[in-house]
């Protein structure tokens, strides 16, 4: 039967190793950890900056091509009046069309309910 030194012993010398397992398990996770931050703001970082750049582009891109219009729209006024004429000529009637089909469709409710009230079923 050991003594009961050894046995302290023993169970010190276990206690370090698992406290030594603890340090160097703490330590990966600390540069871990530090790894995940740092590639996480450099993310951060990338993504910002093409985001800028995407702006960037849009702006230029989008200036570019009014420019284009307003050219063009100097050189051909009257063919851009015409085609707006005729755009808004056809959404007109496109729009009044739709609103007397609701008129319309309003008033054949509104004459069959008085003709319910009045008692006329259509006999």
């Amino acid at each position: 039967m050991p003594s009961h030194t050894t046995v302290k012993n023993r169970a010190r010398r276990r206690s370090t190793k698992v406290q030594r397992a603890f340090r160097l398990l703490n330590e990966a996770a600390g540069k871990v950890t530090k790894g995940v931050k740092q590639s996480a703001a450099t993310a951060k970082k990338k993504t910002a900056s093409m985001i800028y750049t995407g702006k960037k582009n849009i702006k230029r891109k989008a200036r570019g091509a009014a420019q284009k219009v307003d050219r063009k729209l100097h050189q051909h006024p009257w063919a851009y009046m015409g085609s707006i004429a005729v755009s808004a000529y056809l959404l007109g009637r496109r729009f009044k069309n739709k609103q007397a089909q609701a008129v319309g469709n309003g008033q054949s409710e509104n004459n069959a309910e008085q003709k319910n009230k009045n008692g006329d079923h259509g006999n």
